[in-house]
C-alpha cells in the first residue's frame, strides 16, 4: 500500500528542548508538516458495490497518536474520509465535506499510533 512517511521523532532532543524552554510545560504533541495528494498518491480499488476506496498510509515511527490536517479538504458529494490506526481496531471518521471549516481545511481528532 503506498505510504507518505515522517522521519522518527529524536525524542531525546524534544525532551532537552522541555527542559531549556523558560515556560516549561506538558507537551501534547509537535506538529510537522508533508504533503500529499491523497487523490494521486493512493491506492484505489472498487468495492462489490461499485463504491471507489482510495488508501494512504502515513506513518510516523515512534508517534504515541496522529492527528491530520487537510490544508484543502474538498470531497465529492457522498465521499467520507475515515482515519484507522494501523492495526485497524480503531478508527474516526465519517468525514464528509459538511466537516470542513468556513476556510476549507480540517483537523481531525488524534488516532491512537505505536505504544512507547
Amino acid at each position: 500500500m503506498p505510504e507518505v512517511g515522517l522521519s522518527a521523532l529524536d525524542r531525546a532532543a524534544l525532551t532537552q528542548q522541555e527542559q531549556d524552554s523558560a515556560a516549561p510545560g506538558i507537551r501534547y504533541g509537535v506538529q510537522r508538516f508533508v504533503q500529499a495528494n491523497v487523490l494521486a498518491e493512493g491506492s484505489w480499488l472498487t468495492n462489490n458495490d461499485d463504491r471507489r476506496v482510495c488508501r494512504l498510509v502515513i506513518s510516523s515511527p515512534g508517534a504515541v497518536m496522529l492527528s491530520v490536517q487537510f490544508g484543502t479538504f474538498q470531497l465529492a458529494p457522498h465521499a467520507r474520509i475515515y482515519l484507522f490506526d494501523r492495526d485497524r481496531q480503531f478508527f474516526i471518521g465519517g468525514f464528509t465535506s459538511d466537516n470542513a471549516q468556513p476556510d476549507g481545511t480540517l483537523a481531525t481528532a488524534v488516532v491512537p499510533g505505536m505504544p512507547w
